[in-house]
């Protein structure tokens, strides 16, 4: 039997385990967790992206999602953007990292291939079109971090799918 709770991200269920020595006996319960390990993986919760759009208003409460790109697993332009306010932790992700993103609908891994700079007012990284090359994963934030609202720069994460290592 078993009960998911999307909120707590808990599942009760039942499992059948030798019990050595009879240390284990029927009706037992424990509360316990798995724990799977990932590698330098640089994770992304869903909790994180709090919103849907990418407007000055919408990210000074947190990290987006821009409502005019893709999901996770759709095949095209995911963009999350983010105030550098709550990205100071950005500074420490590198082409080469990987990135999950946990969606209510599955986990998604992704790897970093370019991180650059661009000037606040290049959005070619944001508007291009989908042109069938596949999913690409933007992550965007000000730069330099410590510049607050006056950033005049965007620090630019791009990143592919790649499968769990």
């Amino acid at each position: 039997a078993y009960a998911l709770d999307p909120r707590a991200r808990t599942l009760r269920t039942e499992i059948d385990l030798p019990s050595h020595g009879g240390k284990l006996r029927p009706g037992m319960y424990v509360h316990a967790a798995i724990v799977a390990e990932h590698g330098n993986v640089w994770a992304l919760p869903s909790s994180a992206v709090v919103t849907e759009g990418a407007g000055r208003g919408i990210l000074s409460a947190g990290p987006g999602h821009d409502d005019h790109t893709d999901y996770p697993g759709e095949g095209g332009l995911i963009l999350i953007g983010n105030h550098n306010g709550f990205s100071s932790s950005w500074n420490d992700v590198h082409a080469g990292d990987t990135v999950s993103l946990d969606t209510a609908y599955g986990r998604y891994f992704y790897k970093i291939n370019q991180r650059y700079i661009r000037d606040g007012s290049d959005r070619t990284y944001i508007d291009h079109p989908k042109d069938g090359n596949g999913e690409v994963l933007e992550l965007v934030t000000c730069w330099p971090l410590w510049q607050g609202a006056f950033a005049p720069q965007r620090l630019v994460f791009e990143a592919v799918p790649v499968a769990p290592s």
